[in-house]
């Protein structure tokens, strides 16, 4: 028997076998259009709440960084003094705070949350029997990520002499 009718009316699609058996309608949305846009809107509520669901997750888990975190960011610094050899025990200063020392080489690394876009002003200071040697340098945090997802800065500091003792 086959396709028994289309109606052009309707939307209406009836498929049925000879013994009436697996007789089945299909029906393109005969209710009111009010209705049919209440289950649209529904629809798009539960997959925005699902969307928010899955955002907050991966934040909790630490796969998605937001923009408004604070990152790390790795800071370095070689200090070399007038003739450009490595100064060894300067103290380096942030805000007035003393936050390390260079090693042997001469150098200072140190992993600091800084702001996107920040200036940094870092002081180093060596003092020694006969005089005391200081500079500043500003540093800038750049104000996003790098390809590889991480923020280095580097730079080279050469001690001025400041006053003698």
């Amino acid at each position: 028997m086959g396709i028994r009718g289309l109606s052009a009316k309707r939307d209406l699609h009836i498929v049925q076998d000879p013994f009436k058996l697996l007789t089945t309608e299909l029906r393109i949305c005969e209710r009111k259009k009010s209705l049919c846009t209440a289950d649209f809107f529904a629809g798009i509520l539960i997959i925005a709440f699902a969307v928010v669901v899955v955002f907050v997750c991966l934040r909790e888990s630490g796969l998605l960084i937001p923009r408004g975190d604070v990152p790390y960011v790795l800071l370095e610094l070689r200090t070399l003094d007038q003739g450009s050899h490595p100064v060894v025990g300067a103290s380096v200063f942030y805000n007035g705070e003393q936050i390390g020392t260079t090693d042997a080489f001469g150098e200072w690394r140190k992993f600091m949350q800084v702001p996107f876009g920040t200036n940094l002003f870092l002081k180093v200071k060596k003092e020694t029997s006969r005089a005391v040697y200081e500079t500043e340098k500003e540093l800038t945090v750049p104000t996003n990520f790098a390809e590889n997802g991480e923020i280095r800065i580097s730079s080279t500091i050469q001690l001025l002499r400041a006053k003698k003792i």
